[in-house]
């Protein structure tokens, strides 16, 4: 699920694994914990644009404003997230890191799942239990307005909805 959001919400909160980018087979050196950054932190220069900045178990995610207001994702179970100033499609067009322009906007990825990287650049692919094989996926989130008068985000992501 991809959602666009204007520039405004720059501001990025989520409750999974962090505070590096982390993959199902790359996630041990990342712990389960309560992180804050900004979308443009997100951004790794790597020498051929590729998909990044990938967080996995997440529980909630937020992206805010300077004033702390904006959208609260609440997963139903753990998903993968990430929130770029690029789409896929920008990073895959792109040869080289001069070639890329941040978008205004946020893009924010929600995914059931993501493949594992494995090590096919200089070695073997993904191993079996981390790749993605197409199958029936059902997943689900709530999406929620947020203001900080509402109280801590843990908080407010607690909340059961009707």
């Amino acid at each position: 699920m991809r959602i666009v959001l204007r520039c405004v919400y720059e501001h990025l909160e989520w409750f999974g694994r962090g505070p590096h980018e982390n993959y199902p087979d790359r996630k041990t050196s990342a712990d389960v914990g309560r992180y804050r950054s900004t979308v443009r932190a997100q951004y790794e220069p790597y020498v051929r644009p590729q998909e990044m900045g990938n967080r996995e178990e997440v529980r909630w995610v937020a992206l805010t404003d300077s004033s702390g207001a904006g959208l609260l994702v609440v997963a139903a179970a753990p998903l993968a997230m990430s929130a770029l100033h690029f789409t896929a499609h920008d990073l895959d067009a792109a040869e080289h890191i001069h070639e890329l322009s941040p978008r205004p906007e946020v893009v924010l990825c929600l995914d059931y799942k993501q493949c594992g990287l494995g090590n096919a650049s200089c070695g073997p692919g993904v191993l079996d239990k981390y790749a993605l094989r197409p199958e029936p996926a059902c997943f689900s989130f709530s999406l929620r307005p947020y203001a900080p008068e509402m109280g801590d985000l843990a908080e407010v992501a607690r909340v059961r909805l009707p």
